[in-house]
C-alpha cells in the first residue's frame, strides 16, 4: 500500500477537509484561537531571534504567521502527514519555505494500514511505537502547532473502529504517542501550542463535563491559556457545544 493509500484509508485526507468547513461554519469561535496561536508563535520567533522556523502540523496553515516569519528575513520549514494543494500552489518557488511531508508518529501510519487492523495486537503496536526512530530537528524554532492531541487521534479512532483493543489499551497507546512526541521536541528551541481538554456546555452556557485530550505531562514554562470556542453548533457532540482549553508552553 502506497503513502496516500494509507492516508485515505485511515481518514486524513477527510480530515483536513473536514477542518476547513468547521473553520468556515465556526469562525466567530476560532478567530480568538487563531490570532493567539499565531502572536504566540510571532513572540517566540522575535525572542529566539529565529532564523529557521519549522512548523510541526502546518496543514491548511490558518494558524500560522506565515508573512510574518518571511518579513522577519527568516526561512520556514511547513511539516505534515499531508500538504493541501492549495497551500503548496501558493508557496510554489519560494525560496524561503519548503515542504517535508513526514509522518510525526514515526510510521504508525502505514504500520496500521498496510496491516489488517483486526489482527493487530496491543503488543504489536505498543513495541512499535515505542521503538520508532523519530526524526530530529535543528531549526532555531521547532514549533509544535495544535498537534499534540491531535496525533493519535486518527489512528486511534480508526483502530476503536476495528474494534480489536480495549478502551484501556487505546487510552495507553494514546499516551505513549503522545509523550513520543514531547520527547522527541528539542530543548531550548521548542514552542508547542495544544488543547488539552474539551469542555461540554449546554444550550443554556452551563458547564456539564470535561475530558482530558492530552494524557501525558507537558513540560515547559506555560507563556499563555485561552479557551477555543471549537463548536457551538453542536455537530461534533451532540447536544453539547463544544469549548477546548489551549495551552501554550516554550522549553
Amino acid at each position: 500500500m502506497n503513502s496516500h493509500s494509507a492516508l485515505r484509508r485511515l481518514g486524513y485526507t477527510s480530515d483536513q477537509a473536514a477542518i476547513m468547513r468547521r473553520y468556515i461554519s465556526e469562525q466567530q469561535g476560532w478567530i480568538a484561537h487563531l490570532e493567539n496561536s499565531r502572536q504566540i508563535i510571532i513572540e517566540s520567533l522575535l525572542r529566539q531571534k529565529a532564523k529557521t522556523v519549522r512548523i510541526l502540523g502546518s496543514g491548511n496553515l490558518l494558524d500560522v504567521p506565515v508573512d510574518e516569519i518571511l518579513q522577519h528575513g527568516s526561512t520556514l520549514v511547513l511539516t505534515d502527514i499531508i500538504h493541501p494543494p492549495q497551500v503548496v500552489n501558493r508557496f510554489y518557488g519560494a525560496s524561503s519555505v519548503s515542504f517535508e511531508t513526514v509522518d510525526l508518529t514515526g510510521g504508525l501510519v502505514d504500520f496500521i494500514a498496510q496491516r489488517h487492523a483486526r489482527k493487530l495486537t496491543f503488543f504489536e503496536l505498543e513495541n512499535f511505537i515505542r521503538n520508532i526512530t523519530l526524526p530530529t530537528f535543528d531549526e532555531d524554532l521547532v514549533v509544535s502547532l495544535n498537534l499534540l492531541s491531535q496525533l493519535n487521534d486518527i489512528p486511534i479512532a480508526y483502530l476503536r473502529h476495528k474494534g480489536k483493543l480495549s478502551n484501556e489499551q487505546l487510552h495507553e497507546l494514546s499516551e505513549q504517542i503522545q509523550q513520543r512526541h514531547v520527547d522527541q521536541l528539542p530543548v531550548g528551541r521548542t514552542l508547542l501550542v495544544s488543547d488539552y481538554e474539551e469542555e461540554y456546555y449546554d444550550e443554556d452556557g452551563n458547564l456539564v463535563g470535561a475530558n482530558p485530550t492530552v494524557f501525558v505531562r507537558i513540560p515547559g514554562c506555560t507563556i499563555r491559556e485561552w479557551s477555543w470556542q471549537f463548536d457551538t453548533q453542536m455537530t461534533y457532540h451532540e447536544d453539547f457545544k463544544t469549548v477546548l482549553r489551549v495551552t501554550a508552553r516554550q522549553w
